[in-house]
């Protein structure tokens, strides 16, 4: 009978301990190892890097960019395959006369948008020289997304204006009574090409 006894109340209690110790071990446990408390930092990007673009904006070149962060200068030169739509005097239907032409790409680009940790989405003040339209400035939208640690997908789209690209090609080919897009003082569109990291940041 004794033993009986002393030996209850230290079963009434076990219950309510376990529970006490089980609700303290849930709410004050540390997070588990190898789990992350805070997002993954963003990559920071290769200050000095080589860049290949292709397309109506950049015609196909060549060249180096310095990207300090949210700002960066970028410079291209290449073979830039000019299309131009242009109207005859005869009233015929749109004509399309087309030149082989280098071109020198110098954009300063800010890419203050990142909706993920690989993608910086931004704008571009663009100057380029033609040979055939000569000076040209412009405007676009830049993009850079990154495939591998050194290595990012660039994509470019804009328009850039060339004040005397008009009595240039008239210059060259004869003249004519309007023009479409692209016209002789209108070009662009978009570019796409690679970036290769040099030098980390």
């Amino acid at each position: 009978m004794t033993s009986e006894k002393t030996s209850s109340p230290m079963r009434s209690n076990a219950g309510p301990r376990c529970c006490v110790a089980l609700l303290a071990l849930l709410l004050g446990a540390p997070p588990a190892r190898g789990v992350p408390t805070r997002p993954p930092a963003r990559a920071t990007p290769p200050r000095l890097a080589l860049v290949g673009d292709a397309g109506m904006l950049t015609g196909v070149a060549g060249g180096a960019q310095l990207d300090l962060g949210r700002i960066g200068l970028r410079a291209t030169a290449g073979y830039q395959p000019l299309l131009v739509t242009v109207v005859d005097l005869d009233d015929d239907p749109l004509a399309f006369r087309f030149f082989n032409t280098a071109q020198l790409n110098v954009d300063l680009f800010s890419l203050f948008f990142e909706p993920t940790p690989g993608a910086r989405i931004g704008a571009a003040l663009s100057y380029r020289f033609n040979t055939l339209l000569r000076h040209g400035a412009g405007a676009a939208c830049d993009a850079l997304v990154t495939l591998r640690p050194r290595l990012a997908l660039h994509i470019i789209a804009g328009l850039t204006y060339y004040p005397a690209g008009k009595a240039r090609v008239e210059a060259a080919s004869g003249l004519f009574r309007g023009s479409s897009f692209p016209g002789p003082a209108l070009q662009g569109l978009v570019s796409v090409g690679l970036v290769f990291g040099l030098a980390s940041g």
